[in-house]
């Protein structure tokens, strides 16, 4: 086990374009390195020639790690697999992934698409919870108002549940403590697939939970925004979009 020490590396990328394919791909790897934190899963693109489209593989070879990331608007002309603990997700820094698979997506059990935390920080939002030195912070609202405190007030509702595409907001802090942030709120998943989408692991937006730190609890963030448009929808996993807890 890891207690302590550096991140591990992420992932490589590997391309096979190929008339046959006689190896498993279970062999073709590019796994994260081990680490207190693992690196995330590279990429892994095959091109069987007559398949009907080429396959995105990410695979981490079912140790979670960070994401494989996308930024921005993402056009993928291909079948995506997220498997053995593969996560999917926004580049540091981005808040919002809008991704287009020109075939179908595949999220296989233990494996994830992930914007959990990746809305706004501590104590922002267009709806944060309050927070003031000394005292537990409210809960950040989104698509339901966030938890009101011992203290202070959380956050209210916006967004459109139609069309969800607002971040979560974050929960409050203790003010001018930043060893006790309110949790980030969730991002903004929009996924765009031509084909189906099976979901056997998670796709999740949540917001960040937080613990409690000196008797003080900071609030914990609002869950983010999911929107999905797609052929068909199947599987046994989860779609999520839950707050963060303060416990």
């Amino acid at each position: 086990s890891f207690q302590d020490g550096g991140g591990g590396g992420g992932g490589g990328r590997i391309a096979i374009y190929t008339e046959d394919l006689g190896l498993a791909d279970t062999s073709i790897q590019a796994y994260g390195g081990d680490a207190l934190s693992r690196g995330g899963a590279g990429t892994v693109w095959l091109d069987v020639a007559g398949s009907r489209l080429p396959i995105l593989l990410i695979d981490n070879g079912g140790v979670p790690g960070e994401n494989t990331e996308f930024s921005g608007v993402t056009m993928l002309a291909c079948d995506v697999v997220v498997r053995n603990a593969g996560r999917l997700g926004p580049a540091h820094g981005d808040t919002t992934l809008h991704l287009f698979v020109e075939g179908d997506l595949a999220v296989l059990e233990g494996a994830e698409v992930y914007a959990t935390g990746r809305g706004y920080p501590s104590g922002q939002g267009e709806q944060g919870g309050a927070g003031v030195t000394g005292q537990s912070g409210g809960g950040g609202g989104h698509g339901g108002a966030g938890g009101n405190s011992t203290s202070v007030a959380g956050g209210g509702a916006y967004g459109l549940p139609s069309q969800p595409a607002t971040r979560g907001s974050a929960g409050g802090a203790d003010v001018g403590n930043p060893a006790k942030p309110g949790g980030a709120g969730g991002g903004v998943l929009r996924l765009t697939v031509t084909g189906t989408v099976t979901v056997n692991g998670r796709i999740a937006s949540d917001g960040e939970s937080v613990v409690q730190l000196s008797n003080i609890y900071p609030g914990g963030g609002a869950g983010g925004s999911i929107w999905l448009d797609c052929a068909g929808l199947y599987g046994t996993g989860t779609i999520q979009a839950n707050g963060g807890s303060a416990i």
